[in-house]
């Protein structure tokens, strides 16, 4: 069951008991004919990106009450998994070895397939994505600089021609001042940094105004730094943002759906997408920590992609 889900049977029977409260409150009618452990089992398994038909002929079931199984708890899956990781935000702890301990979060725009969208061209043109030369949704993630670097914010999925700053910068006062303001207790912590908020740090893609009380570092292009010590600084932040990289490798490595175009109807991408992320976060909460060789494998996708682009 592991090699299959990523994850112990524990983990999986403890989510089926919190999904199955959830779907007994007011329930009537007729009991399903899968049971929910079973359920969450086909809809792990549907995220690592196994085909439904194929699923529905291997566990010998019709796809249409596969697929009604997976409507069924995709949406509890989304709240018991929330509960744990959005509800109650993990803090930031600064690195005092680094020379940026304030950098909290690492956030970045990941874009993830979509088929062509079966409509008139100037409707289907705003989901492609010229950066990354396909049709998608994107979504704009954020993960603590400090280990294990778990996701702490996903946010709605935007369509791929809209810039990642256009969106950033509309939202992100809204988003993140919350969050990134420092509590008390890490005020008296860490008398050494008086500011008031933590910091954010982004790609060179994000460059612009934002109109954000919280401060943010941007990463430059070398062709703007003017010496040797902002080059350093540079590099030092570009190593501390790798953090969202290496998410996003994860994520892919484990969860087929975020590779493949998403082929479920777009009501659906959020919560799945999500899902994904947030198991991504039980996968590293079970030890399973972040390294090289996941931004490694997100890169080497964006690499795949750029080899097959096509124009919309």
């Amino acid at each position: 069951m592991m090699r299959l889900t990523h994850f112990a049977p524990a983990f999986l029977c403890n989510l089926a008991y919190a999904v199955g409260n959830i779907l007994s409150v007011g329930r009537r009618g007729k009991k399903p004919s899968i049971s929910t452990l079973d359920t969450v089992f086909i809809y792990v398994l549907v995220e690592t990106g196994l085909d439904l038909t194929k699923l529905a002929a291997v566990i010998h079931r019709s796809e249409s009450v596969v697929k009604s199984a997976v409507d069924r708890v995709r949406g509890p899956i989304n709240v018991v998994l929330r509960r744990t990781w959005f509800e109650n935000r993990r803090r930031h702890v600064p690195d005092l070895g680094s020379s940026e301990p304030q950098v909290a979060i690492a956030t970045d725009a990941v874009p993830f397939a979509v088929g062509k969208p079966h409509v008139r061209f100037e409707e289907s043109k705003i989901y492609w994505d010229q950066h990354h030369g396909l049709y998608a949704l994107k979504k704009e993630v954020s993960v603590l600089c400090n280990p294990p670097h778990y996701c702490v914010f996903a946010f709605p999925g935007f369509v791929g021609s809209r810039h990642d700053f256009a969106e950033y910068s509309q939202n992100a006062e809204a988003r993140y001042a919350e969050y990134l303001k420092k509590t008390q207790a890490e005020i008296t912590a860490f008398p050494q940094f008086p500011s008031l908020y933590w910091l954010q740090i982004l790609d060179s893609g994000y460059m612009g105004d934002a109109h954000t009380n919280f401060g943010r570092v941007v990463l430059r292009k070398p062709s703007s730094m003017r010496d040797q010590q902002e080059r350093d600084c540079n590099a030092e932040c570009a190593r501390i943002r790798v953090v969202v990289e290496q998410f996003f490798g994860r994520l892919k490595k484990l969860w087929g759906i975020t590779v493949t175009p998403y082929r479920f109807d777009h009501t659906h991408f959020d919560v799945d997408v999500d899902n994904a992320i947030l198991l991504t976060n039980e996968h590293i909460a079970a030890g399973n920590h972040l390294g090289d060789g996941d931004d490694l494998f997100f890169w080497q996708c964006v690499h795949s992609r750029c080899q097959s682009t096509n124009t919309p």
